[in-house]
């Protein structure tokens, strides 16, 4: 067996280059820094010298417009990197909760066909065992589902809790800072325009959240559903049984749950809400 398989073309050449070139171009700029480190410590020298020597308000003011530039160029930049990193750990949860639903489709899928394709001339031993297996493989990939929302809520559970606990209050204030921008005299746009883009932040992360935490429970919901559709009164006795057994032990739902203390699903989403809307009347009425 190759590992490597070496390959020529064009093509592949300029679709390689028109992403490394531009890496090895920011890797540069990157190092550079480093090689001139003691370059920046002169500029920033330099910056304060130049400052202390302006003499009136005007200049003051032209230097201080030019600075503001800086600044903004700076969050611009600043936010771009930390919407990266909050789009690379929330895509990582978000894809490793998606393959959970898989798994409860694949459970709920293979439990469905426990009793398809059955011959009816069949001896009752050989039904046995083959529905026996098939609900075996039901239940084992039913339990990696839920061992593997497991894995996700307890690495990711309590850190959602105190996202969703600081994500309330935030919303919160933002509610009753775009509030007394809008009934002030002198209201300033843009404050509440970054009020109102905090706001819908806040509220594309619930929504996301807690739609994640509803789907676990209807996956498992699915997998319940599905076992009590069987035709369990086509199988063999001691598959009946077994039948039962595996309805009694998911007649419980399985949620999901943020540190122990909430439940995501569409109710723990209106709780979300109306917390929010409850705080903001009382930071209002203040």
């Amino acid at each position: 067996m190759k590992i490597y398989i070496s390959t020529y073309s064009s093509d592949l050449i300029l679709h390689v280059l028109s992403y490394n070139l531009i890496l090895i171009a920011w890797s540069v700029k990157y190092i550079t820094f480093f090689a001139v480190c003691k370059n920046i410590k002169e500029f920033r020298a330099r910056i304060q010298s130049n400052w202390n020597s302006l003499k009136d308000n005007q200049e003051n003011e032209i230097i201080c417009k030019h600075g503001l530039y800086g600044k903004l160029f700076t969050i611009f930049i600043a936010v771009i990197a930390e919407m990266m990193c909050v789009t690379a750990t929330e895509s990582f949860s978000l894809s490793n909760a998606v393959h959970a639903f898989g798994l409860f489709k694949i459970a709920s899928y293979r439990m469905k066909n426990v009793l398809n394709e059955i011959d009816p001339h069949m001896c009752v031993t050989k039904k046995y065992f083959v529905t026996r297996n098939k609900i075996m493989a039901a239940v084992d990939f039913h339990r990696r589902a839920i061992e593997f929302s497991e894995l996700l809520k307890t690495s990711f559970g309590p850190s959602y809790l105190f996202i969703l606990t600081f994500g309330i209050c935030s919303a919160s204030i933002n509610f009753v800072h775009i509030f007394r921008e809008i009934m002030a005299d002198n209201r300033e746009v843009i404050e509440i325009i970054k009020s109102a883009f905090l706001i819908m932040i806040h509220l594309v992360y619930f929504v996301l959240g807690n739609y994640a935490g509803q789907e676990f429970i209807n996956g498992d919901t699915l997998y319940y559903n599905t076992i009590c559709k069987t035709n369990w009164y086509n199988a063999p006795l001691k598959t009946q049984k077994l039948i039962l057994f595996v309805l009694q032990k998911t007649t419980k739902c399985y949620k999901v749950d943020a540190g122990g203390m909430f439940v995501p699903c569409l109710e723990g989403l209106a709780t979300s809400f109306s917390m929010s809307l409850s705080y903001f009347m009382v930071l209002y009425s203040m």
